[in-house]
C-alpha cells in the first residue's frame, strides 16, 4: 500500500507525505547530477565515475530514464523501489553495470506503461529488445539479465494482486500457495539441465536465462490477464 492509496490524515498522512517528497527531491537531484554523483571519497562507484568517462555517459542516460518512470503505471512504485535500492553504500559498478541498470529501467517502464491498458502478450510483441543494435554475446546477456529481473518484479507483482483479488476463495489461494514453491522448482531444474547441456558453449548464459524468461513469461501471462478483467 502507498500514499497514494490511504487517505491522509493527522500524522499518519504528514509521514507519508514526507516519504513521497524526500523521494520526488532524490529523483529531481538524480536527474540533474546523473543518477550516481562523482566523489572522490565515496563509494567504489562514486570514485569510478570521476575518471570513467563512458561511466559518465551511462550515468546521465540513467538518471534520464528513471525520471521517466512514472508510479501510476502499474509497475511504477516497484520500479522506483528498485532503483532507489542500487544506492548501495558498498556497490561497485562500472559502466556495463549502468548500462544494466538503464536496460532494466527501459524495459520495466515500457512494460509497465504498456501493461497498464493492453494484455502481456501485445505488450512483450511490442517491447523492444535493448541489444537490436548489437548481436554480441555480451550485449545479448546483458539485456537477457536485465528483461528476466524485470519479469521477476512483475511477477511477484501480479503473484500478490491475484491473492488479494481472491483472497475469498480460501480452496484456491491454498493450493495456488501449494503449487508456488513447486513450480519454483520445477522451473529450476528445467533450466538447470538445459544450462547444464550448454555448460561449455559461449551461448550457456543466454540459454539459462532465455528459459527462465520463457517460464515468466507464461506464468505473468495468465496472472496478468486474469488480473486485469
Amino acid at each position: 500500500m502507498t500514499a497514494r492509496r490511504f487517505r491522509l490524515n493527522n500524522s499518519f498522512g504528514i509521514i507519508l507525505l514526507t516519504g513521497f517528497l524526500v523521494l520526488i527531491s532524490f529523483f529531481a537531484q538524480a536527474n540533474a547530477d546523473g543518477f550516481f554523483t562523482c566523489s572522490k571519497n565515496g563509494t567504489e562507484t562514486e570514485k569510478s565515475l570521476c575518471t570513467d568517462k563512458d561511466m559518465q555517459s551511462w550515468n546521465k542516460k540513467l538518471a534520464k530514464a528513471v525520471s521517466g518512470i512514472t508510479a501510476e503505471t502499474r509497475y511504477g512504485e516497484q520500479l522506483l523501489e528498485a532503483t532507489r535500492l542500487w544506492n548501495d553504500p558498498e556497490s561497485a559498478y562500472d559502466a556495463y553495470d549502468l548500462q544494466k541498470h538503464y536496460d532494466f529501467v527501459k524495459f520495466g517502464s515500457t512494460m509497465s506503461n504498456c501493461l497498464t491498458e493492453k494484455s502481456f502478450d501485445e505488450c512483450v510483441e511490442i517491447t523492444p529488445k535493448c541489444y537490436k543494435t548489437s548481436h554480441t554475446t555480451l550485449d545479448m546477456n546483458r539485456c537477457d539479465s536485465a528483461e528476466v529481473e524485470v519479469l521477476e518484479l512483475i511477477e511477484k507483482f501480479e503473484s500478490a494482486e491475484f491473492k488479494s483479488r481472491n483472497e475469498g476463495d480460501v480452496e484456491t489461494i491454498d493450493l495456488f500457495n501449494e503449487a508456488y514453491p513447486l513450480w519454483t522448482q520445477s522451473v529450476d531444474a528445467d533450466c538447470a539441465w538445459k544450462f547444464s547441456h550448454f555448460r561449455q558453449g559461449t551461448m550457456r548464459s543466454a540459454v539459462i536465462l532465455r528459459c527462465y524468461r520463457d517460464h515468466l513469461h507464461l506464468r505473468i501471462g495468465w496472472l496478468h490477464d486474469d488480473n486485469d478483467r
